[in-house]
Order: C-alpha cells, then structure tokens, then sequence
C-alpha cells in the first residue's frame, strides 16, 4: 500500500519519466509531420491549454472588480472620443 500511495504523490514525476521514456523508445511520434503533429499542437493546442489553466486559478472577485472599473475608464474615453466627432459635424 505504501508504493500505491507514494506512486499517487508523485504521479507527476512519474509521467515526466514515462514521456521521456517514450520520447527515447519512439522519437518518429513527436516529430514534424509526425501522429503528434508537434506543428500545430505545440503552437497553438499547448499554448491555450496553458492560458485556459492559468485563468482558471484566478480569483473571480478581485477579476470582476477589475472589470467594473475598466468597463467605467472604457465608457469615459469612448464617451471622450466620440463626443467631439459628433459635435463637429
């Protein structure tokens, strides 16, 4: 039971491992043009998968906050924008 468990705790390690190990038995799998297609999923798939998992450990209050007082700052100089074209006409 103890290997069960340490193997829970260091599952992320563990993976590390078993990728490199992968990458070493089968390198033809993560090359360009390859099944992986390291082209696109490396550019585009990994780096949204990053962004997405960072914005989810944001904290929503401090977020939402944030936004009222952009959506204020935005309203004043749209309103400060627009204002003047309208009125020069």
């Amino acid at each position: 039971m103890r290997l069960l468990e340490r193997m829970r705790k260091e599952w992320f390690m563990i993976g590390i491992v078993l990728a490199i190990a992968g990458a070493k038995l089968k390198p033809s799998v993560g090359v360009n043009g390859g099944p992986l297609k390291p082209e696109i999923t490396v550019s585009y798939i990994a780096v949204a998968t990053i962004f997405f998992n960072s914005g989810l450990s944001l904290k929503t209050e401090p977020t939402l906050r944030d936004a009222r007082v952009e959506e204020g700052r935005m309203s004043q100089l749209s309103a400060s924008l627009c204002r003047p074209a309208t009125l020069s006409t």
